[in-house]
């Protein structure tokens, strides 16, 4: 495992090439910091395996990969906006990411 702290992090979107513990356990150890769950796709039952294989591993390995759970927001809808480059209606996505854990950068 890594032992110093770097400001940059890696984010990896979790899918079905990504998800077996062994190919999972070689990208934390290559320097996976956070994986990303896209909870707009696939079913919950997937996620929670997922879930599960990393707590597996970081318990395994002494690491600390973070799981962050990308939930879809609202979408609000806005009529003609003047005096902006946008005229036509167009659709917001409203996301919004709670971070409990951060560590020191």
């Amino acid at each position: 495992m890594k032992t110093t702290l770097s400001r940059t992090k890696i984010i990896a979107t979790m899918g079905p090439a990504s998800s077996p513990k062994e190919v999972l356990k070689e990208m934390i150890i290559n320097g996976l910091d956070v994986c990303r769950l896209n909870f707009s796709h696939g079913k919950h039952e997937e996620h929670l395996k997922v879930m599960n294989t990393i707590r597996e591993i970081n318990a395994e390995i002494n690491s600390n990969v973070a799981i962050l759970a990308d939930l879809q927001g609202p979408k609000l809808r806005v009529g003609d906006m003047e005096n902006l480059w946008i005229t036509s209606r167009v659709t917001l996505l409203v996301l919004m990411i709670t971070i409990t854990d951060i560590t020191k950068l």
